[in-house]
Order: structure tokens, then C-alpha cells, then sequence
């Protein structure tokens, strides 16, 4: 049954009662309008013909827009950070009065990844002391080896900082950001480690405050 009363359309049937509200200047607003298995959180959208119901999304999805031009509900996708290996030099040095230009071991990760496709940001940072006449110059490198193989030179900076000090105490410090894709199999261990050496034939003490963190990230997250 259908009924017409202040600016009111009410339609009973068997499903239900619906109602329509006409406003002052004749829009229609819905009231109790039902679709159909209708349930709270769900959305009715135009979908080109007329208005169909969205029904409602799982807890922390958001909407977006879908190719057919009709909203749909997605899971919140973040940065994809699988894993987090760090490891940090605290109030020491690594390598003392070191004078040599052939690069020496600075800080060290394993990590086994959980994925077979991931990349692995790495961030790497570097820092010399010299306290006298010279070159405060630093080399830094970036090594990666795949299960127990050899390792690989990821990037190599000779005189990646300098600064010249006349008997007076000074530091430098470099940091690298690298995004690598290596090659391996499920359960394989990777290790990171950096390097440095004097440049410039100082004897610099290497490695006191000084950390390398990778970051494990799932397949297909940018960079």
C-alpha cells in the first residue's frame, strides 16, 4: 500500500515499510529506504541507472574508488616494513689510530628474510676522529653476502668526507641510504656490513656512534 500525506510517500509491503520525504523545493529525501540485506555501515551510491547499496566494509578498510567507476572498501596498505634488523656502535671505536687506506669492518646485520622478493633499505653511517694536524678523511663501503657466498660491494666512497684540522680535535660524519634487490632462495641468511679507512693517511679513530639498520620491505613497495 502507497500513501501520500505531508509531503510524505509511504509504500508497505511485504518486505517492509519505506519512506520518502519531499522537501520544500521537491528533493527527495530518503527516510527508511531499504535495498535488501541491508545492515548498519552500509552505503547506497548511484551507479549510473539508479541507486544500488554497498554493504559495508571490514574494520579498518577505507574507501576508494574502483575502476568501473563504483566505490569499493580496501584493506589500508602501509609502507610494507616486514622486519627491522639494526645494529648500533655505542661510546667506542672499532678501529683505533687507523691510518691505512684499505677498507676495514665497521658495523654488521644478518638478517633472514621472510620473504623471497623483498628489497632491503639500508641505511649506513660513518664517523671519523682525528686530533691533530691532517686530514680529518674518511672512505666508506657497503658490503651484502648471500648465504654464507662471498661478499658484494655495494657502493664504495673514497674521501667521502674531509675536513682539514691544524692541532685541533675534529670529527666527520657520512650517512648512505641504499635500496638493494639481491637474488636468493627461501631461508637464505643475508648479511650487511660496512666498511671505512683513512683517505687521506690520518690516523683517525672509525666507528664510534655509528649504526646500520636494514629494513625488509614486501615485493612491490616503492622505491
Amino acid at each position: 500500500m502507497t500513501k501520500i500525506q505531508n509531503n510524505e510517500i509511504t509504500h508497505t509491503g511485504n518486505s517492509g515499510t519505506s519512506n520518502l520525504v519531499l522537501g520544500s523545493s521537491g528533493e527527495v529525501t530518503p527516510s527508511k529506504l531499504k535495498f535488501g540485506s541491508d545492515a548498519a555501515g552500509d552505503i547506497a551510491y548511484y551507479n549510473g541507472t539508479g541507486y544500488t547499496r554497498l554493504a559495508k566494509g571490514s574494520t579498518g578498510h577505507y574507501l576508494k574508488q574502483g575502476g568501473s567507476n563504483a566505490p569499493e572498501w580496501a584493506a589500508v596498505v602501509g609502507a610494507n616494513i616486514l622486519q627491522i634488523k639494526i645494529d648500533i656502535q655505542g661510546n667506542s671505536d672499532i678501529q683505533s689510530s687507523y691510518s691505512s687506506a684499505t677498507l676495514t669492518d665497521m658495523n654488521s646485520v644478518t638478517i633472514t628474510p621472510t620473504a623471497t622478493s623483498s628489497k632491503f633499505l639500508v641505511w649506513s653511517s660513518y664517523r671519523s676522529y682525528f686530533n691533530g694536524n691532517g686530514d680529518v678523511a674518511h672512505s666508506a663501503s657497503l658490503l651484502r653476502n648471500v648465504a654464507g657466498g662471498g661478499f658484494s660491494s655495494l657502493y664504495a666512497y673514497g674521501a667521502d668526507t674531509v675536513n682539514q684540522t691544524s692541532s685541533e680535535a675534529a670529527s666527520q660524519f657520512s650517512g648512505h641510504w641504499y635500496i638493494d634487490a639481491p637474488t636468493y632462495s627461501a631461508g637464505n641468511a643475508l648479511i650487511y656490513k660496512s666498511q671505512a679507512s683513512s683517505a687521506h693517511g690520518s690516523a683517525l679513530n672509525l666507528g664510534k656512534y655509528t649504526e646500520l639498520v636494514v629494513i625488509e620491505l614486501a615485493s612491490g613497495t616503492a622505491p
